[in-house]
């Protein structure tokens, strides 16, 4: 779909849109005109809506309050409606179509509030009618603005893998090699991660100590870098911490799961290795998803023996390797999460059921016949880990640990060779 409206024009059209349904509340009365409006909205033909789409359910036949096959499904409920509870029956929906008419989009409304569900990223927008027109930048992928933002997406992985093979390769280049390169690449890959997605606390920390606390000829490096695996591996509680923590190592947090525990071998760092980790530290580790991290470890790792120019070759071979994350939601949601999420829906407001939720999460198993570097169950895993947080964040406080903890999620996996290097 190409886009065809200016955001200008999908702007204006939004703020009409809202001016005209603003006060409606009988979904008898208006839903239709709403959908053929909201559709309008992006220059999507209402011609193209079927009306009261019949689903059966073994003998049970339901209505879709319209439908556009392969793009979008809307239900439209009467003031004041349970809009979860509406996704929730649009989902049930959703299962029982053919592949072939699965919907990218999903709109449930109550005229007054509009919450829009994008199947492949799995992500929801949701607005007041009036908030409409200064918030229709999150609905433009309906006119056709989607496939560039997908284009970014994979145009940021494939930089972020090639600037860490370059890293691996200028670490390797030193001497330093084997378990101890692996766990530090891991740990360095954390640290990206963690500066541009708030868990460090302000942004550029990692990056202000690469730069400004160590040598340029990365001589000092190994041990800036082990003081603050040190510090990551220990509790922010009094006592924990030395008293005399330099300010520079002070402010990072508390890194649960044992990731910083171990002492690694000295690593002498150059200039080259230096210079390498700092232009990974330059990019926007917030916009990488991920899902790359399977692709990644494939064209690093998988291939380190090889010869310079061989690897070199399969690495440019990335693309081939590497399934952005909305392409495989394609695949999975309509496999087994549309109904989670439906059934998450349904009882997220129920603490008994809530519950008996996270104790199902824990039962769950997955299997991918040809697992390759595992992209396909890495979606899957963080979906379940979102979920369980959900289902105990009414108990009370909880920390990362008891998440991944308490969901022995069990994956069965092909014996792939890129799987097992």
């Amino acid at each position: 779909m190409t886009a065809t409206l200016s955001i200008d024009t999908i702007r204006s059209r939004a703020a009409k849109f809202a001016e005209k349904y603003a006060g409606v509340t009988s979904e008898k009365q208006r839903d239709q005109d709403f959908m053929r409006d909201f559709c309008d909205l992006f220059g999507i033909s209402a011609s193209r809506i079927e009306w009261q789409y019949p689903v059966k359910t073994g003998r049970t036949t339901n209505w879709i309050d319209g439908f556009l096959p392969r793009l979008m499904l809307m239900e439209i409920k009467s003031a004041g409606e349970d809009l979860d509870k509406a996704y929730a029956q649009a989902a049930g929906y959703i299962s029982q179509l053919k592949d072939s008419e699965l919907p990218e989009t999903v709109l449930v409304s109550d005229f007054a509030r509009l919450h829009v569900y994008r199947r492949a990223t799995g992500e929801r927008f949701a607005c007041d009618l009036c908030e409409l027109p200064q918030k229709i930048d999150y609905l433009k992928f309906l006119a056709g603005y989607e496939s560039k933002a997908v284009e970014e997406e994979v145009k940021a992985n494939e930089q972020a893998a090639e600037k860490l093979a370059s890293l691996h390769d200028a670490i390797k280049a030193t001497g330093y090699h084997g378990k101890d390169l692996e766990t530090y690449f891991v740990r360095l890959l954390f640290c990206l991660f963690a500066e541009d997605t708030g868990l460090f606390g302000e942004n550029g920390c990692f990056l202000d100590l690469l730069v400004n606390e160590t040598q340029a000829d990365g001589s000092d490096l190994h041990g800036e870098l082990t003081a603050l695996f040190d510090t990551l591996n220990r509790p922010m509680d009094a006592g924990k911490r030395p008293k005399n923590l330099p300010e520079r190592l002070a402010a990072f947090p508390y890194v649960n799961g044992a990731l910083f525990k171990d002492t690694l071998a000295q690593c002498y760092f150059d200039e080259a290795a230096r210079n390498t980790l700092i232009d990974c530290a330059k990019l926007d580790w917030s916009v990488i998803t991920p899902s790359i991290f399977g692709s990644l470890f494939q064209a690093i790792m998988h291939f380190d023996d090889e010869a310079a120019t061989a690897k070199t070759k399969k690495r440019r071979e990335f693309g081939a390797h590497y399934t952005s994350e909305a392409n495989i939601l394609k695949v999975i949601r309509p496999l087994f999460l549309d109904g989670l999420y439906a059934e998450f829906n349904k009882i997220r407001r129920n603490k008994k059921q809530l519950q008996a939720f996270h104790e199902k999460l824990a039962t769950l198993n997955f299997f991918d016949p040809a697992c390759g570097c595992g992209n396909f169950w890495s979606l899957p895993t963080g979906n379940c880990a979102c979920w369980n947080w959900k289902s105990l964040k009414p108990y009370g406080a909880i920390n990362c640990q008891d998440i991944l903890m308490s969901i022995p999620l069990s994956f069965a996996m092909s014996i792939s060779s890129t799987a097992l290097k």
